[in-house]
């Protein structure tokens, strides 16, 4: 873990993924993008809209035999409402990202896609596109935009930050996301449906009156 000072207030931003090169400071909410041990000052953080999510920055579980904790979180909006998508570091060195949407649960980690930025108008509704050596079909495309984030991540998770987003369904179960961004390219991930007591989840949020998982 890398401790650097927020170039605003001073206190000290610590970077645990060798992974991340953006994060929100918890104190005055600066937005820093990292450059080796140097941190630059690119904005301020609005404060996020208040949630109901047990999911929260450095809570751990398991999946697919690995510990994880949250890193970082950013918030999506679209034209029928917003949701969550939680970054995620594994103790295998590995990164990964826990979709919160609707009360549905999805970890997918990254993959080859063989997209291009020219490529996003040709993925339509049912259309076919191989990821990780299985066959996906489009389930969805949206336009969403960022509203908030928080922690670290691999980009830079601005406010107001518009990307193209399709989900993918491999019709077994299996579940699949390309995201088209102009900064950033395309970006492909692989993953499945998942329930939150089955992450084995620890130092999650907890609410008054609410069991535990």
């Amino acid at each position: 873990m890398i401790k650097i000072n927020c170039p605003s207030c001073g206190a000290e931003i610590p970077f645990r993924s060798s992974t991340s090169v953006f994060a929100v400071c918890s104190f005055c909410k600066s937005t820093v993008i990292r450059q080796d041990l140097d941190l630059e000052l690119i904005g301020k953080m609005a404060d996020l809209p208040e949630d109901i999510s047990p999911i929260q920055l450095l809570m751990s579980g398991r999946f697919d035999k690995k510990t994880f904790f949250v890193s970082g979180r950013i918030i999506v909006k679209w034209e029928d409402g917003y949701w969550n998508e939680w970054y995620l570091n594994f103790d295998d060195g590995s990164t990964g990202w826990l979709a919160e949407a609707q009360g549905d649960l999805a970890i997918n980690k990254p993959v080859a896609s063989g997209l291009t930025m020219a490529d996003k108008t040709a993925l339509q509704l049912g259309s076919k596109h191989s990821l990780d050596g299985r066959n996906f079909y489009v389930t969805d495309v949206k336009d969403m935009t960022c509203v908030g984030s928080e922690g670290e991540l691999p980009f830079r998770g601005i406010e107001g930050r518009q990307s193209l987003n399709v989900d993918l369904s491999d019709r077994k179960g299996g579940f699949a996301s390309i995201e088209f961004n102009e900064e950033d390219g395309v970006s492909a991930y692989v993953g499945r449906y998942v329930e939150f007591k089955d992450l084995k989840p620890k130092s999650f949020r907890v609410f008054s009156g609410w069991g535990r998982p």
